[in-house]
């Protein structure tokens, strides 16, 4: 299990087609479920504004997220905000 500074969340493709889009960038598509193709990360509109200045420039980018190298897809709205009992959720992996 990986270990993050921020809080995270797995998810699926079909996760963010109930609950949003995303702006800039995109939510996960479904060939990014397939083993090998899995390492690609959305972020939350807070953590793009307070972490990487709200720079659009990120999508398409490489970040490390506990030693491993996740692909930047997309950032969720400011008004999206999804908490589980441990607090807000910062990015989504797949």
């Amino acid at each position: 299990m990986r270990r993050s500074r921020f809080p995270e969340c797995g998810s699926r493709p079909i996760f963010f087609r109930c609950l949003g889009e995303a702006v800039p960038g995109r939510t996960f598509l479904a060939e990014e479920e397939t083993l090998g193709k899995d390492h690609e990360v959305i972020l939350s509109y807070n953590l793009w504004t307070r972490r990487y200045d709200g720079n659009a420039q990120i999508v398409g980018r490489t970040i490390k997220i506990d030693g491993e190298d996740f692909t930047v897809v997309g950032v969720m709205p400011a008004e999206f905000q999804w908490q589980f009992w441990s607090g807000e959720r910062q990015l989504w992996v797949r």
